[in-house]
């Protein structure tokens, strides 16, 4: 059973190059068999985006045959259809994806070098929290945090790490202020529910 990584896009470029991708995303005209109408390699063979050698793997789920990635490129992961084009026209995607970031951003910037793609991922269980939005123009998080503290539920996310620490100042009346603090609260709470995990963003190329 795959962790799902939640996983967001905004691609920038000429208005000609964004039309054709965002009539491949509404309209594959390439659909593997089996697969479903949302995979990220659907859209990308609908581009003309091929592979000198394609496998495609596929598992069982729940019945039914799910594609999940093709030889020498890693493509487990489906757009979701919340997608939207901005005032600038500019493309914003929403994805899950197993494990963490696919290939999808790559090999569409391979085929369309006219666009810039921006990407978060983030996927709890393997503690993967990264982005290539360096400046933060589109995901400026930074820091994320999730919390349980006297058996109520919190998590947000941060732009930097004052404002993390001033938020969990706000919700624990002052107790927990610094990362030390955070640190002694999990050592005092062990064999509890509650917790604090800070994670920090990991800036990519």
């Amino acid at each position: 059973m795959a962790n799902w990584a939640s996983t967001a896009y905004v691609i920038e470029g000429p208005e000609n190059t964004l039309n054709k991708i965002w009539e491949a995303i509404q309209n594959p005209s390439t659909c593997v068999e089996d697969s479903s109408k949302g995979w990220e390699g659907n859209i990308l063979l609908s581009l003309g985006i091929t592979w000198e050698e394609r496998h495609v793997a596929k598992e069982k789920t729940d019945g039914t045959e799910t594609v999940l990635y093709c030889k020498g490129h890693y493509l487990r992961g489906f757009i979701d259809e919340d997608y939207y084009k901005d005032a600038k026209g500019f493309l914003h995607l929403f994805a899950e994806e197993a494990w963490g970031l696919t290939d999808f951003a790559e090999l569409l910037s391979s085929k369309f070098p006219d666009i810039k793609v921006y990407w978060t991922v983030q996927e709890d269980g393997a503690e993967i929290y990264c982005t290539n939005d360096k400046g933060g123009k589109y995901f400026p998080e930074r820091v994320y945090v999730d919390v349980c503290y006297n058996g109520d539920y919190y998590s947000e996310h941060f732009p930097d790490e004052d404002s993390a620490f001033k938020w969990l100042s706000e919700i624990t009346e002052n107790k927990i202020c610094t990362e030390e603090d955070a640190e002694k609260f999990n050592e005092d709470r062990i064999g509890s529910d509650d917790y604090i995990a800070v994670h920090y963003y990991d800036i990519e190329d």
